[in-house]
């Protein structure tokens, strides 16, 4: 089970429990290249690696920037770090986990350029009495305290 970017383009695909998690879109690169980017045209002039079929990297390239784009974003953790990209579009949580799952350490957010509600994304013919009954404990979870702000679960 894993999160989903609720979009006006995703809205009637499916039925939707949340939000669960808050994930900020990022711009990550090798700390030690000292890469900077003040406002995210910025990075166009980059060699930008993402993800296909990605709302992410569909964002940037939207935008006009050219995003090599690969399977899987675990793979853009490991072109970072050989230098085959200069910025890895991602996710900041995946990304930071992407990175060390590989021991990569020599990596830093440099920009910031979106701030979505990650959601759990149910098949349209799940029935609308369930997705209430999750929405109803989500809710009550949140109101119980038993979520923090950033929507983590407390310990």
């Amino acid at each position: 089970v894993f999160t989903t970017t609720r979009t006006p383009e995703r809205e009637a695909l499916f039925r939707w429990v949340g939000p669960l998690s808050v994930n900020r879109w990022v711009l990550l690169a090798k700390a030690s290249n000292k890469i900077k980017i003040k406002k995210l045209e910025d990075a166009f002039v980059f060699k930008v690696g993402g993800v296909k079929e990605d709302v992410k990297t569909s964002y940037l390239e939207k935008l006009g920037a050219k995003v090599d784009a690969v399977a899987e974003d675990a793979q853009n953790a490991k072109r970072l770090q050989k230098g085959e990209i200069d910025l890895w579009v991602t996710g900041y949580l995946s990304g930071m986990k992407y990175a060390k799952d590989i021991g990569f350490t020599d990596v830093e957010e440099v920009f910031a350029y979106n701030e979505v509600d990650g959601y759990l994304a149910l098949n349209l013919e799940t029935k609308p009495q369930l997705v209430l009954e999750l929405n109803r404990i989500l809710d009550q979870m949140r109101s119980e305290g038993l979520l923090d702000a950033t929507m983590k679960f407390k310990k």
